[in-house]
């Protein structure tokens, strides 16, 4: 396990297995860019499930797109998975955040401004 997509497949492993668990299916987004990495539920409810993985022991400094930022703002079914203490023998610790557990911290923007060039 010596990359981000060893980390990302073990933590994507253990959301599905909990999902599974707790009587929702599976679905994958329709399209990239929708602002979250995975989908489930049943006839009761649907979760929008963004996953941040980690093999340290606590979730820090993790960034969402302006897609995820939207649906965390707007969508009460978003939920954002936190895997860490990620091991190589696929074990980890889950925690489920909704909005109310996450403060967000928007990043200044810097935008060129273009006044000549040469040639």
């Amino acid at each position: 396990m010596n990359n981000n997509l060893d980390i990302e497949k073990i933590g994507t492993q253990i959301v599905i297995a909990y999902e599974k668990e707790q009587g929702r299916e599976e679905f994958r987004p329709k399209y990239k860019g929708c602002g979250y990495d995975y989908c489930s539920g049943n006839d009761k409810e649907t979760r929008y499930i963004e996953i941040k993985t980690t093999k340290s022991k606590k979730l820090t400094g993790r960034w969402l797109e302006k897609a995820g930022y939207n649906q965390l703002k707007l969508n009460p079914d978003f939920y954002v998975y936190g895997v860490t203490d990620i091991k190589e023998d696929g074990t980890g610790k889950l925690t489920i955040y909704t909005a109310a557990d996450i403060t967000i911290e928007e990043d200044i923007k810097y935008v060129l401004k273009f006044k000549g060039g040469k040639n």
